[in-house]
């Protein structure tokens, strides 16, 4: 094992997921200083797909962003909206 992957936890941070879902769904100050970690992310692990669920307004401010599929969740609808977000996935 080479010696910068001793620690189980920093070799996670090595290798690229294929997938990676993102939820903040409310608060569009915290959405905005998390799109910089998403495309942080972006750049760090180019080929991994990102899926964002995003509270309806925030939908709108995130609707140019490449490369992330945004997923409308709102939270006002409860169980069934869970449900419909399960199905999804």
């Amino acid at each position: 094992m080479r010696e910068e992957f001793k620690c189980p936890i920093l070799h996670f941070f090595y290798l690229s997921p294929k997938s990676l879902c993102i939820l903040r769904l409310s608060a569009v100050g915290d959405v905005c200083h998390a799109l910089a970690v998403v495309q942080h992310i972006q750049r760090h692990w180019p080929q991994t797909k990102l899926t964002w669920i995003v509270g309806k307004t925030e939908m709108g401010l995130l609707s140019g962003i490449e490369g992330v599929e945004l997923v409308p969740y709102d939270k006002k609808s409860g169980w069934k909206g869970v449900w419909n977000l399960w199905m999804f996935f």
